[in-house]
């Protein structure tokens, strides 16, 4: 586009028009991360909007703000490469999560120099939008800023007949908590929630009255 500016100075009044053609880069693409503590190693993969040729790829750190580490993170330096191989260095940004904002997190992204191929520093500054879908704990807080807890240990399930029924021996860490379902028949669509478990000793034994004639099949899920 073309932005027109236009200067009044007390001593010489309306000064010429100046006019400047100017552009707007957009990115669009995907952002995947792992880690539970405070920082989460990211990587994104985007494309130009209208040129999909023109690409940026590469990592970023992010670390939680610690007083609103659930709603609020920071991008630490880092290096992303463009589609002929140039680095583009990310100085740092900074990105909230808010009930007005139409994605997950918005703020902004500072670049050195976001086309190195011209010889001045340019496209330095970015605003940028995050959606995440993923919600584990479904607490409402996306897993980018929740504080995500590590599964437990894969948990070891025995099943024992008793003059009531049954007899579940289940072994896992104090503290571990599963879901324990049934079903009558191995189909990927018949598990019921029998009832949440949590491990209180090892093993823990859960007590399941059956019929002599009745069938049934168990597992343990987490979370």
């Amino acid at each position: 586009g073309t932005v027109k500016i236009q200067i009044t100075s007390d001593e010489f009044g309306v000064l010429p028009e100046f006019s400047h053609a100017f552009e707007i880069l957009e990115y669009e693409g995907s952002l995947t991360y792992s880690g539970a503590g405070e920082t989460r190693s990211g990587r994104v993969s985007l494309k130009r909007t209208g040129l999909e040729t023109a690409t940026l790829a590469g990592p970023l750190v992010l670390t939680r703000v610690a007083t609103n580490r659930l709603h609020q993170f920071t991008v630490g330096e880092s290096h992303l490469t463009n589609e002929v191989g140039e680095v583009v260095p990310v100085s740092l940004g900074e990105l909230e999560r808010d009930p007005d904002y139409s994605m997950d997190y918005f703020g902004a992204l500072s670049l050195l120099n976001g086309d190195p191929a011209t010889p001045e520093p340019d496209y330095e500054l970015f605003y940028i939008g995050i959606d995440d879908p993923n919600d584990t704990d479904g607490d409402g807080i996306p897993d980018l800023t929740d504080d995500l807890q590590a599964p437990p240990p894969a948990p070891r399930l025995e099943v024992r007949r008793t003059a009531s029924g049954l007899e579940l021996v289940v072994t896992s860490e104090v503290g571990a908590e599963f879901t324990l379902e049934h079903a009558s028949r191995l189909a990927a669509d018949e598990w019921i929630e029998d009832r949440r478990v949590t491990i209180k000793s090892v093993p823990e034994i859960l007590a399941v009255p059956l019929g002599p004639q009745e069938e049934r099949y168990f597992r343990l899920r987490w979370p």
